[in-house]
């Protein structure tokens, strides 16, 4: 029987990080993707992480699957699609989801596959709460592989258009991100943790400490993530960003 292929979007962040090296003690096959946004500040960060992490898992003695080389999605490449983009454009409006989504729900349809996203049940993910209120889960297992997948029925005809060809993790849908760092010590990767970028917008090569990752990172526990300059600049813009909210 041949292992499963699993495709799935790779950031270097810690959610997606963290899904990479859990499915990288299965016997799968594990096909990361990444989406090439040239604006992206973050891009060489994100590609040098995911780099170095690969070549971790490779030569970590636990792991038991074959990781394939990246494979870059350029949104040149990506075929446009108007229902797709107009169902994205009603949920962004309602839930400020990123404009990954429909670039994701394009390239899915257009290349026939699904893909793997790493989304943790977090109170503060637009992206779950949107999926919740729009979506109707279901389980989906194949041995130790366990996914949510989102069904037709009971679902919003928008939220199927987006989420049909999206696999949710079960594992990290039911973790807090302590919960992460915690279990990828036990499966023998807790010092690849430091290699993971998740800062959107770098200030000399270190998390910025005020975007949305960042701030996090400082409310969720993991402040040794952020350097003592990104926290300096976190207590600087927060009272604005207090301030901003107010006003809107």
């Amino acid at each position: 029987m041949k292992p499963r292929i699993v495709n799935i979007l790779w950031t270097g962040g810690l959610d997606s990080s963290f899904r990479v090296i859990e499915l990288s003690q299965m016997e799968v096959i594990i096909q990361p993707y990444y989406i090439i946004d040239p604006v992206r500040s973050s891009l060489h960060y994100e590609l040098k992480a995911i780099e170095t992490i690969s070549n971790i898992i490779r030569k970590h003695p636990k792991t038991k699957a074959q990781l394939l080389n990246l494979k870059k999605i350029y949104i040149k490449d990506i075929n446009p699609d108007k229902d797709i983009t107009d169902a994205f454009n009603r949920l962004h409006n309602k839930y400020t989801i990123g404009h990954q989504y429909d670039l994701i729900a394009r390239y899915a349809k257009q290349k026939n596959i699904r893909f793997e996203m790493s989304l943790e049940k977090s109170v503060r993910s637009k992206a779950m709460n949107c999926i919740l209120s729009e979506t109707n889960l279901a389980s989906f297992s194949d041995g130790k592989y366990k996914v949510l997948r989102v069904e037709q029925q009971n679902s919003t005809t928008d939220g199927w258009i987006i989420y049909s060809h999206i696999d949710l993790p079960v594992s990290l849908w039911e973790m807090t991100k302590e919960e992460e760092i915690n279990r990828l010590k036990e499966l023998g990767h807790q010092n690849t943790i430091k290699y993971t970028w998740f800062c959107h917008f770098p200030v000399w090569g270190m998390p910025c400490g005020h975007c949305n990752p960042c701030r996090d990172c400082l409310n969720e526990g993991l402040a040794f993530r952020v350097p003592k300059l990104g926290r300096l600049l976190y207590y600087i813009y927060k009272p604005y960003k207090t301030i901003m909210r107010k006003l809107h």
